[in-house]
């Protein structure tokens, strides 16, 4: 069968022309090329995505090293950060914390209002005191934000500040601030909370 089928085919290209044979053979090659070219192109296509796959890896692993330590620093810093926020009503109250700021340095504090709570997030609560000052010169104000901000073991911000200078008494300045610090939410409101939300689903 094959042998036939073989025959058959020699019969029909001795048939041809030497011109047809020509064009033919031509064609063939060029199918040929087109095949080899392709299947070439597919493979170096292939391992040109492997190559750059392997080269992003690499970095990806190379950066991971150099910036391990930052990494490892950074994760340090974030800890202590969170180590400085207390539990609810764990911190001293924060009116008597700015007032005993207030008479070390001695400034009176003629007006000091506090603020509702304010929930920060799912798990933090921002508690705050507005307060002003009178007749304070720029050292004693200076003074009174650093002590504010840097000597409690817990977070104390100065989240708002207004300056004004006295008409005719440019060293005397009124103040105007807002002094705020954060507590995490207790353990008993946190599952309460998520107790309430497994509820509602």
């Amino acid at each position: 069968m094959i042998t036939e089928r073989f025959a058959q085919y020699r019969a029909q290209w001795e048939r041809l022309s030497l011109r047809e044979r020509r064009l033919l053979t031509l064609l063939g090659a060029c199918l040929l090329c087109l095949v080899v070219f392709g299947v070439g192109y597919v493979i170096a296509d292939g391992l040109r995505t492997i190559e750059d796959r392997n080269r992003a890896m690499r970095q990806a692993l190379k950066d991971l090293t150099v910036h391990r330590d930052a990494y490892q620093q950074a994760k340090a810093e974030s800890e202590v950060w969170g180590r400085r926020i207390p539990q609810e009503n764990q911190a001293p109250p924060l009116q008597g914390y700015v007032e005993s700021a207030a008479k070390d340095l001695d400034i009176s504090i003629p007006e000091m209002n506090e603020r509702p709570p304010t929930p920060r997030g799912r798990h933090f609560t921002e508690k705050s005191v507005d307060i002003k000052i009178r007749g304070v010169n720029l050292q004693q104000l200076a003074e009174f934000l650093r002590k504010i901000e840097t000597t409690s073991q817990h977070i104390v911000v100065v989240s708002r500040l207004n300056i004004r200078t006295r008409f005719g008494q440019h060293d005397q300045l009124d103040v105007e601030m807002t002094v705020s610090t954060f507590e995490r939410g207790s353990t008993e409101k946190q599952k309460g909370t998520a107790k309430t939300g497994r509820e509602k689903s």
